[in-house]
């Protein structure tokens, strides 16, 4: 009686014990996600630097953790000396809060000295834990803190759960880490890594997928599917089975077939959508094709190239490879990835492995072939580049890129005849194309300056006069400036600009850029461009390259032998997508730098918008270096005529201060015109070569011949000028 009375009791008890679980399992426990950190080295930083640096050190690293972790939604439970416990609502969270960890420390120790670095190891788990008062508990916390101290140093780790949870969102990717033992876990854990940088995304193990690989001895997790279970057991007679296994075949073969047409049709049109832009569209295209096929992944690498995601392009590309060595386009893609990233060698290599292999698309082979021949081109190795375009030329004939880069090249080797008949056919292929427009018009602006006698030898009399007049004021030491009012014709002479970085993608685009720029400068009328062929019948006449123009004294005397006032010189400047523009115009006379622009496009430059800015930044700081001045020479009721005109940049409806007349003065054996007071106002209203008309709009007193007037900017502020 007794036993069955304390049997009562106990079960009594359990069903108490089970509803208090329940009732914790119900209020306390929730699903997070726990992270821990830890910082690489802290013993021997405190130890060999003392605990002031030390402690500073880590309050550096809190300083720039905590908000990365709150911006994520989560909550800094704990920091335990120099690590960090947090929480987070979901994996997603966790995992893109644990990336800009440590791309912001990444980005700190770029700044600072090898000693300031910091390094930190990261865990994340997710699952059912014990909340209480922001604190949690339970195994899902000691299986964060041991997955942490199995990472490296700017490493991220995650468990299974974690990894279940991110592995199809776009902006994260995981490769498979290890299967190992920790402790309080009878069985092996499956750890994952996050890849947050390029160094870690172009090389390191298998990269996971929706199953594990066979790693370390362990075998490929699959599904079977047994038609003979459960007593159940299939019989045929071997005729029978023999005569539905030949039916099998010739369906198959049949389908095989069809699925083939299939899978071609979403590989093309999502080339065509990423072609047009639709990224998303082409990344949905490319998911149709099965992740066993190389294209699938090739396709996503596209993708995400096209994006400027270079990390995930080049873990697809691999992907591809492994899947199919042989797999053309992903060697292209890794290729264009290098030569973003400069580094020239890598992507010639990876450009002649593509040539070398058959591709699913002609035009790929050619880019292949286009690419290594703008390398070739960029190092002046112009036999080799014209062969890679001539091979690019036969798998591609309707690129106008690849005509266009040809011509360029054998323009600057001085065939303008056959630079004009490719310029032609990539316009055939194009006729919108802007570049190969420009570039032509300019060839046979060149050409016909070349080949017409009498203007040949119009430039051959100009040059020699040119020379002989700067002989003569060097030698008798006459200083080609004066203190005149006056303002004089403007005129600019365009050096050849010098190119750094890595070579544009398509030759002949930093060319159309400075021929559009001089094309909006001419337009404008305030500068007169020197002629590109009598800049280099002058280069001939004195035995020089136009690579000596590099020499700034050499460009100088070029500039004072032209007469120009003005000197252009700089740099186009490349690297991954952005460009940047860099230019001084300077006064040969005086070497002094007049104007200064330096312009910057990024991902998607328009080059059309990008000329246009220069232009515009070049025209209004030459406005306030040299206003338009003149002098009234008619007077006639309100209404008076200037000595300049369109040869120095007046145009219709330039507002001009007048100034009253004042004597010139002698000041250290010069001749100096001071600036007298403003005493009304003009307006042009028409304009001749050397003479423009204006109406008074305002005057304080009688206007007289010989009264000096002096430009407005646009906002009615009075210039200033060195002129």
């Amino acid at each position: 009686m007794n036993d069955y009375k304390m049997g009562e009791d106990i079960r009594s008890l359990l069903k108490e014990r089970s509803k208090i679980d329940d009732l914790l399992r119900d209020r306390f426990t929730r699903e997070v996600t726990i992270m821990f950190t830890d910082i690489k080295g802290s013993t021997t930083y405190f130890e060999s630097r003392g605990d002031i640096d030390g402690l500073s050190m880590v309050f550096r690293h809190n300083e720039l953790l905590f908000p990365v972790i709150e911006s994520h939604q989560g909550t800094i439970i704990k920091t335990i000396g120099d690590s960090i416990m947090a929480s987070f609502p979901g994996a997603l969270q966790g995992v893109r809060a644990a990336i800009e960890m440590q791309k912001v420390l990444s980005s700190h120790n770029a700044k600072h000295p090898k000693q300031d670095h910091i390094h930190i190891r990261i865990g994340l788990n997710e699952g059912r834990g014990i909340v209480e008062n922001r604190d949690v508990f339970g195994d899902i916390v000691n299986l964060a803190a041991r997955i942490e101290t199995l990472a490296e140093p700017d490493q991220i780790l995650i468990s299974q759960t974690v990894y279940e949870a991110v592995k199809h969102t776009d902006d994260i990717i995981c490769r498979y880490f290890d299967s190992t033992k920790v402790k309080g876990k009878e069985d092996p854990i499956e750890i994952y890594t996050v890849i947050w940088n390029e160094e870690e995304a172009a090389v390191g193990p298998q990269i996971s997928t929706d199953q594990p690989l066979k790693q370390q001895g362990r075998e490929r997790r699959v599904f079977h599917f047994d038609a003979f279970g459960g007593g159940n057991k299939l019989k045929l007679g071997i005729g029978l089975f023999f005569l539905i296994f030949l039916m099998l075949v010739i369906i198959v073969g049949k389908v095989r077939v069809n699925v083939s047409e299939v899978e071609s049709k979403p590989y093309q049109l999502a080339y065509q959508q990423l072609k047009q832009g639709r990224l998303e569209e082409a990344q949905e295209s490319f998911g149709q094709i099965k992740p066993e096929d190389a294209l699938h992944f090739e396709g996503l690498a596209a993708v995400h190239f096209k994006a400027g995601e270079y990390e995930k392009s080049l873990l697809m590309c691999d992907r591809a490879l492994k899947t199919n060595q042989g797999n053309l386009y992903s060697r292209v893609i890794k290729g264009n990835i290098f030569l973003s990233q400069g580094k020239i060698d890598e992507a010639a290599l990876e450009y002649e492995k593509a040539t070398r292999l058959s591709g699913e698309a002609h035009w790929q082979r050619a880019e292949a072939y286009n690419r290594l021949g703008r390398i070739y081109a960029a190092q002046y190795k112009v036999k080799e580049a014209l062969n890679m375009y001539t091979q690019a030329a036969i798998y591609d004939p309707d690129s106008p890129e690849i005509y266009t880069n040809q011509g360029v090249l054998v323009e600057r080797s001085g065939d303008l005849s056959e630079a004009i008949a490719l310029y032609k056919k990539a316009l055939e292929i194009k006729p919108g194309d802007s570049i190969a427009a420009m570039l032509l018009k300019e060839a046979t602006h060149r050409k016909g300056l070349v080949e017409d006698r009498k203007t040949r030898e119009q430039i051959d009399k100009l040059v020699a006069e040119l020379i002989k007049t700067y002989q003569e004021k060097k030698d008798t030491g006459l200083d080609i400036m004066d203190d005149e009012w006056t303002s004089k014709s403007l005129t600019l002479s365009f050096l050849d600009f010098k190119k750094q970085g890595i070579p544009s993608t398509r030759d002949g685009e930093d060319e159309y850029l400075m021929l559009k720029l001089i094309s909006r400068l001419q337009e404008e009328g305030r500068v007169h461009i020197v002629e590109r062929v009598l800049l280099d019948k002058l280069l001939e006449e004195l035995k020089l390259s136009s690579s000596d123009l590099a020499n700034p004294e050499l460009a100088l005397k070029v500039g004072r032998i032209v007469a120009a006032r003005l000197v252009a010189t700089g740099s186009i400047t490349r690297y991954g997508n952005d460009l940047q523009v860099s230019m001084r115009l300077i006064e040969p006379e005086t070497t002094s730098v007049k104007v200064t622009v330096i312009e910057n496009a990024e991902r998607g430059r328009d080059i059309d918008a990008l000329s246009r800015k220069i232009a515009q930044d070049i025209i209004e700081k030459l406005r306030r270096n040299y206003p338009l001045r003149g002098e009234i020479v008619s007077i006639e009721d309100e209404n008076l005529m200037l000595n300049i005109g369109a040869e120095q940049g007046v145009k219709s409806g330039v507002t001009m201060n007048i100034l009253e007349q004042v004597k010139p003065v002698q000041l250290k054996g010069s001749k100096i015109i001071p600036k007298g007071r403003e005493i009304g106002k003009i307006e042009v209203t028409s304009v001749e070569p050397d003479l423009a008309y204006a109406r008074i709009i305002e005057k304080d007193t009688d206007i007289k011949i010989g009264s000096r007037v002096e430009e407005y900017d646009t906002d009615h502020l009075q210039l200033t000028s060195n002129n």
